[in-house]
């Protein structure tokens, strides 16, 4: 269930409101009314709803005002502005400083939850996303160094045929590998294997790559550091 609050003066206004909304349908809960700014701004850091039924003219701080402080104290509010103001000068400035929608009074039932259903729908999507973003980076760290590899090899075997530089670029930013100034240089080092067998293969390899690194990173240079067991030279 999503948490809903309902700003308005006019105790009429919001019990129409109430009576209008979709609640279940919609999946939303009433969560607190407010009459004044000041209350209103009580509630939503109290119980931080997600959307936001409000009218533009209110005692004392107008709801233009209030409506820049919920944005500012929740970025992911959702605000719909009902009021009585028929020139379109306030439904730009609504806009302009965040809220999803306007509707003026008399509050048409079909308008009304028209537009709390695009609101809805618009979270759910923006959360979805938000879902879809943390799993690829969730995927991309567990497959960082695997695909830091990957990416290596084609560079190094011409093997990008068809993709541009600036799209090269962006793999690279992706894998946090973007080189940071106009040139970069390519160190291929040949490992001469422990005769004495006192080292572990993998040990050793390891060894000189970390040593490698560290020298590179003592000079000052981005080091993408690969070991590729398979190249025959």
């Amino acid at each position: 269930m999503f948490k809903l609050m309902i700003v308005d003066d006019e105790p009429e206004i919001c019990a129409h409101i109430k009576n209008t909304i979709e609640w279940d349908k919609l999946g939303l809960l009433l969560v607190g009314e407010a009459g004044d700014a000041d209350t209103a701004m009580e509630i939503a850091m109290l119980h931080r709803p997600q959307f936001v039924i409000m009218d533009i003219c209110l005692p004392g701080k107008d709801g233009l005002a209030l409506a820049e402080e919920l944005i500012a104290q929740n970025p992911e509010v959702k605000l719909l502005v009902v009021s009585g103001f028929q020139d379109f000068s306030y439904a730009q400035k609504a806009i302009s400083i965040g809220a999803s929608d306007y509707l003026t009074k008399p509050v048409v039932p079909a308008e009304l939850n028209g537009a709390l259903k695009r609101m809805v729908d618009s979270f759910d999507a923006r959360k979805q996303e938000q879902q879809n973003m943390y799993a690829a980076r969730q995927v991309l760290e567990q497959n960082r160094e695997m695909l830091s590899r990957w990416l290596v090899k084609m560079l190094l075997q011409g093997d990008q045929e068809g993709v541009t530089v600036e799209e090269t670029l962006q793999q690279l930013r992706v894998l946090d590998m973007a080189p940071v100034g106009d040139h970069c240089v390519v160190l291929m080092v040949a490992e001469r294997k422990n005769e004495d067998a006192t080292l572990n293969s993998g040990v050793q390899t390891a060894t000189v790559k970390q040593y490698l690194e560290n020298r590179f990173h003592e000079a000052g240079y981005g080091v993408i550091c690969d070991v590729d067991d398979d190249m025959v030279l």
